[in-house]
């Protein structure tokens, strides 16, 4: 059912005038989709509150492995940052 034929159908039934079941019916559209923009940004916020916990729980693994002497950060980051300099160097030659 089309918008307008919502409107006089509701009118019809209703007894209403046609200009208040539409502001009625848009008010509600408004509600609607003002709730769906707070779920969705509540969801965004779970997410974000989510990865932060990811990242914070590997930064503490990292620093606790460090200081346990089983791993060592400086020539890991180093190797990586060769290794990511490489690729560099091969997909983007120097103009």
């Amino acid at each position: 059912m089309y918008y307008d034929e919502l409107v006089s159908e509701i009118s019809l039934r209703c007894d209403l005038p046609i200009d208040e079941v539409a502001d009625v019916l848009d008010e509600e559209e408004n509600i609607i989709e003002e709730e769906r923009r707070y779920r969705k940004r509540k969801k965004h916020l779970y997410f974000l509150c989510f990865l932060l916990i990811v990242m914070m729980t590997a930064a503490v693994t990292i620093c606790i492995l460090d200081r346990q002497e089983k791993i060592d950060i400086e020539n890991t980051v180093r190797k990586y940052l060769d290794k990511m300099e490489k690729l560099k160097e091969e997909y983007l030659p120097e103009r």
